[in-house]
């Protein structure tokens, strides 16, 4: 859109957050434009820098309902615009995206098109005056330039005017009389990477002013260069099913659909804990009593009811070994995993101590008369000795019923740089139970 029919112009704010800048500039863009209210307008901004918790600020505003018929004369014609911009910063978009960069010098930029010419003051490389200027044509469009540059460097607090002067577009061959007259440097920007694939009346129209159509398309592709973009609020672009889904039916049928996957959901979850708890009762029993061989509750403080966590199971297991130094052993003819887990485990210890070996514990199964366990290992011998010291009884009273079953297999494996070998590894699986004590008066 182009400029002259809204606002373009730069602010002294004393506000340094974004958050903060946009919150106030549709008020500051109502007074600047002296009619209407903040609602009224359409507006966006771009930080040019910022001082002493102040911040320069370009302001960009329109009027809502001219930027709302122009989005729908594109619309009349088939396109959709994503992004609404003003010419002087498609204009400036153009030129970055061409190479152009600021010096660190008092350099001035001039876009020509048509009739229009683009003003933008820069200093040590840094934004500072944005203008839009009509200069006409014939002999006196270099003393309109001229005369606008100096009001521009005056606005900006230079005592100076700039040191190069950098030219875009159609100048129509005024670029050397506007060098001269303002005692700068010259230098050109060049448009040629946009008109690759244009013939002559395209290159001419696009030097005339088609290069700032051209900025403001490569905003979809990235080339942005101050982030302006006149489609905001109720304005903002929206795809087709982002449209439908603001409506009413939409709203309804998500809502009618979110209800129902709930509901079910819900009752599904409840079904299914329901009977997960029910099973984690039951297991947590069957558990408590495989662990500890009590048909009954032991009374283990803190504990209510059966053990359900590590926590519980810790404590219970710590309290049940003090009591097994103290001499309580477990029921008769009932195998206890804790038992059998302290028989194990001082059995390999000792074994260990004789023979080093790599064991590992392949897997243990528990029920009321027996305890089978299940080892691999690297040697032969040591599990020989883990079943000596069990068929002296352990620990905890239970003794190896028969010799161990045993068997070995060649694994395969890879070793450092990627060679495989083979190796032998053998497994033993020992059955225990209980040892039956001898009962008083009989020797």
């Amino acid at each position: 859109m182009p400029a002259k029919i809204g606002l373009v112009r730069e602010v002294l704010l004393g506000l340094v957050k974004d958050d903060h800048i946009r919150a106030t500039v549709p008020f500051e863009a109502a007074r600047l434009m002296a009619e209407g209210k903040p609602e009224d307008f359409v507006v966006d901004f771009h930080k040019m820098g910022e001082a002493d918790g102040k911040s320069r600020v370009l302001i960009v505003a329109m009027e809502k309902e001219r930027v709302q018929k122009w989005i729908e004369a594109m619309q009349t014609g088939g396109a959709n615009p994503r992004k609404v911009d003003v010419d002087v910063a498609c204009a400036y978009n153009t030129a970055l995206a061409c190479g152009y960069s600021p010096s660190e010098k008092r350099e001035a930029l001039f876009c020509f098109a048509g009739g229009t010419v683009y003003l933008f003051l820069h200093n040590k490389g840094t934004l500072q005056k944005v203008r839009a200027l009509f200069a006409g044509e014939g002999e006196r469009r270099v003393e309109r330039l001229v005369r606008e540059v100096k009001r521009t460097v005056v606005a900006a607090g230079f005592d100076v005017g700039p040191e190069r002067v950098v030219v875009c577009g159609d100048t129509g061959g005024v670029e050397e009389a506007l060098a001269a007259r303002l005692n700068a440097e010259i230098g050109r920007v060049d448009l040629t990477p946009m008109m690759e694939d244009l013939d002559d009346d395209g290159k001419r129209l696009f030097m005339r002013g088609g290069y700032v159509a051209a900025g403001g398309a490569i905003k979809v592709l990235g080339h942005d260069a101050l982030r302006l973009d006149l489609r905001r609020g109720e304005l903002a672009f929206m795809r087709p099913f982002e449209r439908l889904k603001s409506g009413l039916v939409c709203m309804v049928t998500l809502l009618f659909f979110i209800c129902l996957m709930l509901a079910y959901a819900f009752q599904f979850r409840y079904s299914r804990n329901s009977a997960a708890l029910a099973k984690l009762k039951e297991l947590a029993r069957e558990y408590f009593y495989t662990a500890f061989g009590a048909e009954e509750k032991p009374l283990v403080p803190g504990i209510k009811r059966y053990a359900t966590t590590v926590d519980e199971y810790t404590r219970a297991f710590a309290y049940v070994l003090r009591r097994r130094k103290k001499g309580m052993r477990v029921e008769e003819g009932r195998v206890s995993a804790l038992d059998v887990l302290v028989d194990f485990a001082a059995a390999r210890g000792r074994a260990a101590s004789k023979v080093k070996a790599v064991l590992l514990l392949d897997s243990i199964s528990i029920s009321p008369r027996q305890a089978r366990i299940k080892v691999t290992c690297d040697k032969v011998d040591i599990g020989p000795q883990i079943a000596e010291y069990l068929l002296g009884g352990g620990r905890t009273g239970f003794v190896l019923e028969g010799e161990p079953k045993s068997g070995s297999e060649k694994v395969k494996r890879k070793v450092e740089g990627g060679q495989v070998v083979e190796e032998m590894r053998y497994w033993y699986e020992y059955t225990l139970k209980p040892k039956k004590e001898r009962k008083r008066g009989r020797k």
